[in-house]
This record gives structure tokens, sequence and C-alpha cells, in this order.
């Protein structure tokens, strides 16, 4: 058994959490994260019978809060996530100690299910997804202690240096740094899309990632997942995505592009190529595509305000 990657008392947690007398059989890194570090662990316990778990270390990389607010954040979501009967992981335990040196750390269940994504069936997939959002939405969180803000809160957006679209962009910083909509609050995943969903066949089996879970407007999540789908796989597959929710969600519900633009005035750095998406199977991107799909997304935005 290689745990290399573990330390002691980090084999020792997991199994205590899980069982007395559980012991450790397998890790294996999980490909994708980027600001944590992803193991999924076999875990003997007695009978013998076997349970897979998966560990999340905190890391620090590219983290603005601490690395314990953001275990203390994504422990909550998953246990609203629980009470809902969300598809998502069960938290089994957490360690929010930074103590001697450790990093905090979160242990759930293991969703099965895989990251998809060049589905088969493009329209099944983009449903199965739109439909699991939609049912996040469903759920209140009118106590949460976690609220939205637009990543730019402490520190407002500029132009980008990479485009040429200059007297667009500061069209859609303004309405971003403008009024809120009047929209309902609903519990909001804050990092949907396609490499923190996973599916089972043809179905969707699996929301994971809930590190920035909290209390928003949906629209928050749809513009996120639109933008990855856009970069993805180009502006069809977005907007395809937008009519789909709108199924779920019922013909009085609109979709406002004032979201989209919050979303673009979220990334202050020059769109590339996701590392999760190579690591998943989908090698045919690059740069120019990037900046390139980044701009249709703007230019759609905001021909439909």
């Amino acid at each position: 058994m290689d745990t290399n990657s573990l330390t002691q008392f980090e084999i020792d947690w997991i199994c205590r959490s899980i069982h007395p007398h559980a012991k450790l059989c397998t890790v294996e890194p999980l490909v994708g994260a980027t600001t944590s570090d992803l193991f999924l662990c076999a875990v003997e316990l007695p009978g013998p019978t076997f349970e897979r778990v998966v560990l999340r270390r905190y890391t620090g990389r590219e983290l603005s809060p601490s690395e314990l607010e953001m275990a203390e954040q994504e422990s909550w979501a998953l246990r609203v996530a629980e009470s809902a009967a969300l598809p998502a992981p069960r938290l089994i335990a957490s360690d929010l100690s930074s103590s001697g040196g450790r990093r905090p750390m979160i242990l759930m269940s293991c969703v099965p299910g895989r990251v998809v994504l060049l589905p088969k069936n493009m329209d099944n997939w983009l449903r199965e997804m739109a439909g699991a959002l939609y049912a996040i939405h469903q759920v209140p969180a009118g106590n949460a202690p976690y609220h939205y803000l637009p990543w730019y809160a402490e520190v407002p957006p500029e132009l980008p240096s990479w485009s040429r679209l200059r007297t667009e962009w500061a069209t859609a910083i303004s309405i971003a740094l403008g009024p809120l909509p009047d929209n309902p609050q609903h519990f909001i995943h804050r990092d949907f899309h396609p490499c923190n969903v996973l599916f089972d066949g043809d179905r969707l089996s699996g929301v994971v990632d809930w590190v920035n879970g909290c209390r928003g407007m949906a629209g928050v999540d749809i513009a996120h997942c639109r933008w990855n789908l856009a970069l993805l796989h180009g502006m069809d597959a977005a907007d395809r995505f937008v009519d789909l929710y709108k199924d779920f969600a019922g013909m009085h519900w609109k979709y406002e592009p004032y979201f989209d633009l919050v979303e673009l005035s979220e990334k202050s750095w020059t769109p590339d190529v996701y590392p999760g998406w190579p690591a998943h199977g989908v090698l045919g991107l690059n740069g120019k595509m990037m900046l390139e799909r980044t701009e249709a997304l703007l230019l759609s935005a905001l021909s439909r305000l």
C-alpha cells in the first residue's frame, strides 16, 4: 500500500473516524483539484467489509480566505446537502485544527460516478446538470452563516488587458458593480461546473466540491456553469443549459444576463484552459479559443440587456 502522500496522523485519523478497528488499505490521489489535495481511500472494516471514502486536505494554494474557514464552510454545506437529500458526499468527520503544522481536512463518503466532459448525448448531459442545480436551489438557506459575495468584493474589477473590446468590458463592469437584482435567495453551490459533477452512465450521480456553498441567488450558479460550458463547448451549450434549467423552473422564470456580466467581471486573469479539463480527457482546447469564447459570452450577455 502506498500511503506516502499521507502522514501517520492522517492515516490514524481516517481509520478512527470510521471505526475503532478500521484499517486503511489503499490510497489513490484524485486528479483535477486546484486548491486542495484529494485522496480516494479504501478502508477495511470488521467483517470484513470495505468502504471507500474521500479525504480532502486543504493546501492553501490560491486561497484568499483561511484554510480553516474553507474547511468549516464545506463541512456546513455538506450537512445542508445531506439534510436536503441532495446527491452529494456525506460528511463523515472534519479536523479543523491547524496546530503542529497540520492542514485542516475533511473526510467524506465516496459518491459513485466519474467526471464526464465529452458526453455522447449533449442534451441529456446538460439536462441532468440543470435538474441537479435546480434541486439545489430549492433548499432554503435563510439562516446560512455564509453569504454570496462576488470575488471582486474587496478589489474592484479592471478592464482586461488581453481584450480589444474595451467599451464592452467597461459596460459589463459598470453593470456588474450596479444594483443587485431583486431575486430570491437560496442555498447555492457557488462552484457548479462540469468538473464538479459526477455521472454514472447517462445519469447524474453526484455533485462534489462544496467548499464555497452558501446563501445566494440562483443566477450566480447558472452563470458560473455557463461560463465553463461556453469555454468547453461554445455558446450553444451555454444557452441550452439555461433553456433546460427553465424547463425545471417554469415558464415564468427568467435568467438575467446581469449574472453573466458579474461572472465575467470576476475574471481578472487572462482566460486559459482549466487544468481539470485535460486531466479529464479534453485535449483540443487552447488559449486562443478561451479568449474568443470569453468574448463571445460577453457580447451575448450585452446583446440581451
